[in-house]
């Protein structure tokens, strides 16, 4: 399916109009892919206040639009306006807007540098409840960027412009990571103390690994059986227990 380009104006260049849906697959519905999905500052879960409300509220949202065919999606300018979904580009000019698309590091250049051909977008989850950042991409699957529940991706004039701040939520893992860090670079006075090289070690040894790590919590039963087999030495490790019920299943 050949990408759609918007609409150009002649002399600026700039996005006149939304990607047009005439080479949308007729039966294509809303898809999404979380692949570039990052949490940020202003622009996290930490300090937001969400509750399982807030997140059931934003899985609804994408099974509502999930349902959609994006062809009768984009001819309804109404849908995707204030009455519907608040749809549309994100305006790197509003006041006191707290990033640029710049600053979307992460995102591979040929999406990042073409603003024209992939323009960032917007849609409400709710009108409490925020909005989803993403763009289109070639495949016209909806890469998620950023989930914005405290309403910062573009300020509102009607609470004086105000991006209130939160930050992003760690899982157990990127906690333990960012501990070590931290600890790695205390400053010890004795020059004799070997401290913080030893912790430099097993923070390099420990996440610098291709990153298969694995957080998974097992009963009390379970984990006084796996703890005995390696006790006992049928097995080294956890990973070993996990590698031989692997091979146990594919054979």
């Amino acid at each position: 399916m050949a990408r759609i380009k918007p609409t150009l104006a002649p002399s600026q260049g700039e996005v006149r109009s939304l990607p047009k849906p005439t080479h949308v697959d007729e039966e294509q519905t809303w898809t999404f892919t979380f692949r570039f999905f990052r949490q940020i500052e202003n622009f996290g879960f930490d300090g937001a206040n969400l509750n399982s409300a807030w997140f059931s509220s934003l899985f609804s949202r994408l099974c509502d639009l999930s349902q959609k065919k994006l062809s009768d999606f984009m001819q309804d300018k109404a849908l995707q306006g204030k009455a519907g979904y608040r749809y549309h580009p994100i305006n790197w000019m509003q006041k006191n807007i707290p990033i640029q698309r710049a600053e979307l590091d992460w995102l591979p250049a040929v999406y990042k540098d073409n603003e024209a051909e992939y323009p960032i977008i917007q849609f409400q989850i709710s009108r409490a409840n925020g909005r989803v950042v993403g763009f289109f991409d070639e495949r016209w699957n909806f890469n998620v960027l950023l989930l914005d529940p405290l309403h910062n991706i573009q300020p509102s004039r009607d609470y004086g412009y105000a991006v209130n701040h939160c930050t992003p939520l760690a899982c157990e893992y990127t906690t333990l990571q960012s501990k070590m860090s931290k600890i790695s670079k205390a400053h010890c006075q004795d020059p004799a103390c070997g401290f913080r090289q030893s912790v430099e070690e097993v923070s390099a040894a420990s996440f610098n690994l291709p990153p298969n790590a694995v957080i998974h919590f097992i009963d009390n039963d379970l984990a006084e059986a796996a703890n005995r087999h390696i006790s006992n030495g049928k097995v080294s490790c956890l990973t070993e227990i996990l590698e031989y019920g692997i091979i146990y299943l594919e054979n």
